[in-house]
């Protein structure tokens, strides 16, 4: 990095953390209400086709902040682009009649692997095929193979691999070392776990399903055929109700991991205030290193259940992007929904039951409800050292959340992702267009 450069990133990083430190002591007012300054609107895809997944690269890859966007209209394109030059793509990938399932984005710079793309064919292949962006922005393939599971995580030469149950392959792909973890106890077998998230986490790796949060100890991976592994058991579960978003957050020495939850936002249910609920998952004091090879594990590296320290509050209603990101400097975004209103979004219009009744109208553009990029920071993150309000230790505490972009647009935003480093989060949106927000 250049001596420019770095002077740059070190007046972005101050601008960020003041903002982030202003909006945690409460010193925005009404009139302050969205704290993004400059915003970046281009159109990712043509045709109107819808965003469906936007990922930042970790920073540095080929001398550039770089991110990518995936669409998927007859089939599904991958593109690359320069986060400060948004007007043309750098490169795509994509595979005629191919769609993908999933894409897994390495945070490993050095890793000659930069994303893991789950696809099926027309013909009903299933296949994980692993990219490396080349200098050129072109997209190579390192590796691939046929398998029915998901890439979830990449980090380094490990991916995680999971299924819609219970479980979740560790492989190696530069050794073909491979690991089966499995956290099914045959309870409500019919009912689909889908995966939120893998983390590599201590010694270990965590799953969080749609149900519940598995802690398992990291496998030693072996070659040889996936389907004679023998499948690995949890140290620890944590079993919860359904969750529409879910969010794990390590340190840099990943002894400390912030989680945070939201409830199901199912609208047909009663109109009530939900929460985000953040969590704490101590590390294990007690924990050693790994036993000997003939003693099976027993103290976890991570003390379960984890902790409830704080509520959100937010909305019930409509989501398309239901993700949340949350930083290791404990910055967190969500997308807080617009309530459903009738025919404007997609409800069963009341004429089709009472004839007799006048069809209702579509709201005006000053009437209709609108989606929020909502933001706030944890209860012991070090931008709130110095706040007067302090927080306790005993209670969970009610945090504010802070309103951080409107979506003045018709067509919902389908999905989101927030690099806390240079304070810049992107939505993309029904119509192919895709929002760079910046703090």
């Amino acid at each position: 990095m250049s001596t420019p450069e770095l002077e740059r990133a070190a007046f972005n990083s101050y601008r960020v953390t003041q903002k982030w430190v202003s909006m945690a002591r409460g010193d925005f007012g009404a009139r302050k209400l969205y704290t993004c300054e400059r915003v970046k609107i281009f159109r990712a895809h043509n045709d109107s086709v819808s965003v469906r997944e936007v990922f930042f690269l970790p920073h540095g890859i080929h001398g550039h902040n770089l991110m990518l966007t995936v669409s998927k209209k007859v089939w599904s394109i991958l593109r690359v682009w320069k986060v400060n030059e948004v007007g043309y793509p750098m490169g795509e990938w994509g595979r005629r009649g191919v769609l993908f399932k999933n894409i897994a984005v390495n945070q490993d710079n050095e890793s000659k692997v930069t994303v893991a793309v789950g696809m099926v064919t027309a013909e009903g292949q299933h296949t994980v095929e692993f990219l490396k962006l080349t200098p050129s922005f072109s997209f190579e393939s390192v590796c691939s193979f046929e398998t029915n599971l998901s890439p979830i995580a990449l980090k380094g030469d490990l991916v995680a691999l999971c299924d819609a149950k219970s479980k979740t392959a560790i492989f190696n792909w530069a050794t073909s070392g491979y690991a089966l973890l499995d956290d099914d106890d045959n309870s409500d077998t019919l009912r689909a776990k889908y995966v939120h998230q893998v983390v590599f986490a201590y010694e270990s790796v965590l799953v969080a399903r749609f149900l519940s949060l598995t802690l398992f100890a990291m496998p030693e991976l072996r070659p040889g055929s996936p389907e004679n592994a023998v499948p690995h058991g949890p140290l620890s579960k944590f079993e919860y109700g359904t969750q529409d978003g879910m969010y794990i957050s390590l340190s840099k020495d990943q002894r400390s991991c912030k989680i945070i939850m939201r409830e199901d936002s199912d609208p047909w249910k009663p109109q009530d205030e939900i929460y985000l609920r953040g969590y704490d998952l101590p590390f294990n004091p007690d924990y050693r290193q790994r036993p000997p090879e003939d003693q099976p594990e027993t103290c976890p590296p991570y003390i379960f259940p984890p902790l409830l320290k704080a509520t959100i509050p937010t909305s019930r209603g409509r989501l398309v992007a239901t993700g949340i990101r949350l930083g290791k400097c404990g910055t967190a975004l969500w997308v807080k929904p617009k309530p459903w209103r009738g025919v404007a979004e997609g409800m069963v219009t009341i004429p089709y039951i009472v004839p007799e009744l006048e069809p209702p109208r579509l709201p005006s553009e000053e009437e209709r409800e609108k989606e929020y990029v909502m933001g706030t920071v944890l209860w012991d993150s070090e931008l709130r050292r110095g706040v007067d309000d302090c927080f306790t230790v005993d209670d969970p505490t009610m945090l504010k959340p802070i309103k951080m972009k409107t979506n003045g647009k018709r067509e919902d935003w389908t999905c989101m992702d927030y690099d806390e480093e240079t304070g810049i989060f992107a939505l993309g949106h029904e119509d192919g267009v895709v929002t760079l927000c910046s703090m």
